[in-house]
């Protein structure tokens, strides 16, 4: 079996195991352990999350996959690819922070009926967002490198047992409610930063640029 092979055996394993994982947080024990209002403030602090680093992105993925080739010219170098990824995403994080406490009033009268709690929980948005953010741009460049295994591992099923220890945390009263939402909103700057112990690990976390 050819390496593109097994790797594509390897991620359909992992992309139902996610699945699984994924069913019994949101279908069973996160409705389960916390109250509707507590459940529901979960579901939508992350739907903005997501949405938020999306936009603020800018499409790094796709730039890290298409513009790899040109710029990866060296073993462990990559001209400055990396730092151009992180440079535009933090760009784009930063319009887009603004923008969202400029609208702040309007999306607290939007979301009031959705959840009570999200008011306490605005202001840990962004910084949520950008720990989304980072991982999207580590995680793109690892692919990049064709790390997809470790990416989807991480992506799919280390992050989905992250929360459900930040869960059993609050279950057992290791933690308050806020605590947990703080643990919980952490998570992709855990996945972040297990991207770098990777890239370290693999000598391509590097930021060069050639000068020529």
């Amino acid at each position: 079996m050819g390496i593109i092979q097994r790797q594509a055996l390897l991620n359909t394993i992992i992309n139902y195991i996610g699945v699984v994982i994924g069913f019994v947080n949101v279908m069973v024990l996160f409705p389960l352990f916390l109250t509707q209002e507590e459940f529901g403030l979960t579901r939508l602090v992350l739907s903005i999350i997501v949405t938020m680093a999306q936009l603020a992105s800018l499409g790094v993925n796709r730039i890290a996959i298409k513009f790899f080739p040109l710029f990866k010219t060296l073993p462990h170098k990559n001209n400055g690819l990396l730092l151009y990824l992180l440079l535009l995403s933090i760009c784009g994080f930063i319009i887009l922070s603004v923008g969202y406490y400029v609208l702040k009033p309007q999306i607290l009268a939007y979301y009031q009926d959705d959840s009570s709690l999200f008011k306490s929980y605005f202001g840990w948005i962004p910084l949520a967002t950008l720990g989304l953010v980072l991982f999207i741009v580590f995680e793109s460049f690892l692919q990049a490198l064709k790390k997809t295994v470790f990416t989807n591992l991480l992506r799919n099923v280390i992050l989905r047992l992250y929360w459900l220890l930040a869960l059993m945390f609050y279950y057992f009263d290791f933690c308050s409610f806020f605590q947990f939402m703080l643990i919980y909103m952490s998570g992709y700057f855990v996945s972040a930063t297990m991207c770098v112990l990777q890239l370290l690990m693999n000598k391509e976390f590097s930021f060069d640029i050639n000068s020529d």
